[in-house]
């Protein structure tokens, strides 16, 4: 699941001591530290403190992240911009996200 990435994301990881980092979309990666997700930018500064369960990929300023089991975004500073209350969310792309409430799937 995890993929290579540059030279200062693996210095990071090691300083840091995380247990995994993705691939960098829209300038952040997602950074694995005691089961939780969080995100680096490109410079290894850690932006966002791993507390998520799961977290997608940042894409159009924002990310879709679980929490307490339920799925929301935040944007690039860690802020809540839609709140956590659907079973299941995909990457936004042209302004839409697909997202899974009552075991049905909108945008």
């Amino acid at each position: 699941m995890f993929t290579s990435v540059l030279s200062f994301a693996v210095s990071s990881a090691q300083q840091f001591h995380y247990e995994g980092i993705e691939d960098f979309h829209d300038g952040l990666a997602v950074v694995i530290l005691n089961g939780k997700r969080g995100f680096i930018d490109e410079t290894g500064r850690e932006v966002i403190k791993p507390r998520y369960e799961a977290a997608g990929i940042f894409r159009e300023g924002m990310v879709a992240v679980r929490e307490a089991g339920q799925w929301g975004f935040i944007d690039r500073q860690g802020k809540t911009v839609i709140p956590f209350r659907y079973e299941q969310a995909r990457a936004f792309r042209e302004g839409l996200a697909a997202v899974r409430t009552g075991g049905k799937w909108g945008y």
